[in-house]
């Protein structure tokens, strides 16, 4: 059996894609001892939200989940927000996995809104094998020079910069080495000057013998949907996708961004619509606020409405 938890960290903004994402990889429970579902509670989140959340959950897990492979785990936020450059700071929650998740000894967290495809068992079992084989690293992960990613007010960093869509934490390593006094001590002083937030962080606090790479970064499909125009786009490579790790648009595949108005954001719309036949997601607060969210972005393409616009893509 698998040492290795999946986690998806998320807040209300990405209940939707983190849904999509957990359905996509529902299929892949032989290969991991659960997935951990954290949702963080921001201080603005009324009760009445929290119970529809949790309603919402448990309903997706009474359906779709009939081995008890989700768990989910509601926290307090206790970060301000930390970056003008991100929608929510529950991606900050990643990397301190370990402390939220102590009993864990191994943790796989995957980010909302990516689409595991079949090339994801091979990785799977990559990993498994990369931790029975390397025993002293803290964090997994795919991995590129630090070279120009870092902010220029950090002088001090790893020669590796990690991808923040698939980070493989070692519990033990990571409280033995004391990881997050690390983190704590470099966000008081860094963090106003931070754009991307686990990846700059683990850069920084990490060693570079800290490190194991995942290799194959080749794996992964990345579609920037934010290329479209209107008429001129890339079909997606079927056979490409089905190998592929997951399929990701490296803009966000979030509902609330505009830019999603591509064709290929069907990929996507087919897996919620899955969803959506037992499930009327559009009847949640929360949801159906983030979909209103992009009304005015919608005029720009002469498109009124967007769940009209996405049953369209839907039939193609």
């Amino acid at each position: 059996m698998s040492k290795i938890s999946l986690s998806i960290v998320i807040d209300k903004k990405y209940i939707e894609p983190a849904l999509v994402t957990l359905f996509t990889l529902l299929k892949f429970e032989d290969c991991y001892k659960v997935i951990k579902l954290i949702l963080i509670k921001k201080e603005e989140d009324s009760n009445q939200e929290l119970d529809e959340l949790i309603g919402l959950l448990n309903g997706f897990k009474s359906l779709f989940d009939k081995k008890d492979f989700i768990k989910i785990l509601i926290i307090e936020n206790k970060f301000p927000e930390f970056s003008r450059f991100h929608f929510s700071n529950a991606i900050l929650y990643k990397i301190f996995l370990p402390i939220i998740l102590p009993d864990d000894e191994y943790i796989l967290n995957v980010d909302a809104g990516n689409l595991f495809q079949d090339g994801f068992f091979k990785f799977s079992m990559k990993i498994n094998k990369l931790i029975a084989e390397k025993k002293e690293f803290v964090l997994g992960a795919f991995l590129q020079s630090s070279k120009n990613e870092m902010p220029s007010q950090i002088e001090k960093f790893s020669i590796y910069y990690p991808s923040g869509a698939l980070l493989l934490f070692n519990t033990n390593m990571y409280m033995e080495n004391k990881i997050n006094t690390r983190i704590v001590n470099f966000y008081n002083k860094y963090a106003s000057y931070l754009k991307y937030a686990e990846q700059e962080i683990m850069c920084a606090i990490l060693d570079d013998s800290e490190f194991a790479a995942f290799g194959g970064i080749g794996d992964i499909y990345l579609d920037d949907l934010s290329s479209y125009t209107g008429e001129n786009y890339a079909t997606v490579d079927i056979k490409k996708l089905s190998n592929s790790i997951y399929y990701k648009n490296p803009g966000s595949i979030k509902p609330w961004k505009y830019w999603n108005l591509n064709p290929n954001k069907s990929i996507y719309l087919k897996i919620r619509n899955e969803i959506s036949k037992f499930i009327n997601l559009n009847e949640y607060s929360f949801i159906k606020e983030e979909r209103e969210s992009i009304s005015d972005n919608l005029r720009l393409y002469k498109i009124a409405n967007l769940l009209a616009y996405e049953d369209e893509l839907i039939r193609r």
